[in-house]
């Protein structure tokens, strides 16, 4: 639920200085019925004319102090409690099982054998789309696919080994903003200028080359009141978070096309939310540079993390689920650590504004308008390699899973694949 507060104002006049409130013999009444109330062991309640100075104040029935929630949003927050609770003993589970397998020696050499290969990584591929801007890439979740959105208000879904068209997925000539997939990648999400959400039904079956368009959207998802940016699937599936430059973020079902929750908290437009990997969590950031975290299943905001001195445009977390990264304008990088609820650490990531940010185990990637893609290593968050192959802006950026591809899209419309070259 949504709480909000009022300035409630004493609607009690004031007593006068030696004014008395009730008389002698009033007095004298209410305490005979104080007597027998008590010998007949029940509640005593006094009579509201023996205080005929005082005025008592009547509930004001517009007055709200807070919103209550639907049946539907109970029952998802029900849901996604059980689910964060299970995904989050799996985690705990795996993480036991490497430290027991592995030596801390083992772990240290492939740490350096990940570093050495992402410092080889380098252009292998680049697909000119359209004839406007490409402004978001995403990978999905079973590695086979890219998405990318372009500002003509298509979706072009590409091979994401040789960038090679699959599918068009028409919009309504609205700028895309932002791109999500479903965790089995048989959905696709994708927000639009217009306050639109729309929703593709898609299948990744690497054995299928789809190059036909899709001329209508399965489903549209509509509320909010200006440009949607980013989209979160939760991990579980099912439901989808958004934000928008209308400074909310919102929640919805897909299965049933409601929106179930609408929060406000931002001063200013909201342009990124993420789902924690265990589900139990999400952030919120955008243009007034402050990271929100939410818990989805009380529905509070537990935490408030300032120290970005620009607007965020990018935010992920690492599967470990304590560690957030958030991208900002002012060119740095900042590592929140949810333990303890406080910045981790800065990096100095670009000269410019920083679009995106993605984080994987082993490394996080960002990419910006000083026109390079930046792969830092996560144990120590030093910059492993830079690469250039974008003319101009860079949009956006994402990574596989596996981690063995990179791609980025960019003002130069063109989306761009990176591969290490010990691979060719």
């Amino acid at each position: 639920m949504q709480t909000f507060t009022k300035n409630r104002s004493a609607s009690r006049s004031p007593r006068e200085p030696n004014e008395q409130i009730m008389s002698h013999s009033e007095y004298d009444e209410n305490k005979q019925r104080v007597s027998e109330a008590a010998s007949a062991d029940r509640f005593y309640e006094p009579k509201l004319s023996s205080y005929p100075n005082v005025s008592i104040e009547e509930p004001d029935e517009n007055e709200e102090f807070y919103t209550p929630g639907s049946e539907n949003l109970y029952h998802c927050r029900m849901k996604i409690a059980k689910w964060s609770l299970k995904q989050t003993s799996r985690m705990h589970k795996g993480f036991r099982l490497f430290v027991k397998n592995n030596s801390l020696n083992e772990i240290l050499m492939e740490k350096r054998r990940v570093n050495a290969l992402y410092s080889t990584f380098c252009l292998h591929n680049s697909q000119s789309l359209t004839g406007r801007c490409i402004s978001i890439v995403r990978v999905s979740p079973d590695d086979q696919a890219v998405a990318a959105g372009s500002w003509d208000g298509n979706t072009y879904i590409l091979n994401s080994q040789d960038l090679s068209l699959r599918r068009v997925l028409y919009g309504n000539n609205s700028k895309i903003g932002g791109i999500d997939w479903y965790y089995d990648s048989r959905i696709i999400a994708t927000s639009q200028s217009d306050g639109t959400i729309n929703l593709f039904q898609y299948s990744t079956d690497a054995g299928t080359k789809n190059t036909e368009t899709n001329n209508s959207r399965d489903s549209k998802l509509q509320g909010h009141n200006d440009r949607v940016a980013r989209l979160s699937f939760h991990p579980m599936g099912r439901y989808l978070a958004s934000a928008s430059f209308d400074s909310t973020w919102r929640y919805w079902d897909v299965e049933t096309q409601q929106q179930l929750l609408l929060q406000e908290g931002h001063t200013k437009p909201v342009f990124t939310v993420e789902h924690q990997p265990n589900g139990s969590l999400i952030s919120s950031a955008g243009l007034d540079g402050i990271v929100k975290i939410w818990d989805l299943r009380l529905g509070k905001c537990i935490s408030n993390l300032e120290g970005h001195m620009g607007s965020i445009y990018g935010s992920s977390w690492r599967y470990n689920g304590y560690e957030l990264a958030t991208a900002s304008s002012d060119g740095c990088i900042k590592i929140w650590d949810m333990r303890m609820q406080k910045e981790k650490v800065s990096i100095p990531a670009h000269s410019k504004l920083i679009s995106d940010v993605r984080l994987l185990d082993d490394v996080m990637i960002s990419s910006s308008y000083d026109n390079t893609i930046n792969i830092f290593s996560n144990d120590n968050w030093v910059k492993i390699k830079t690469i250039k192959g974008h003319t101009d802006k860079v949009m956006s950026c994402d990574i596989t899973k596996s981690g063995q591809s990179i791609f980025s899209s960019g003002w130069d419309r063109t989306i761009k694949l990176y591969k290490s070259a010990k691979e060719y």
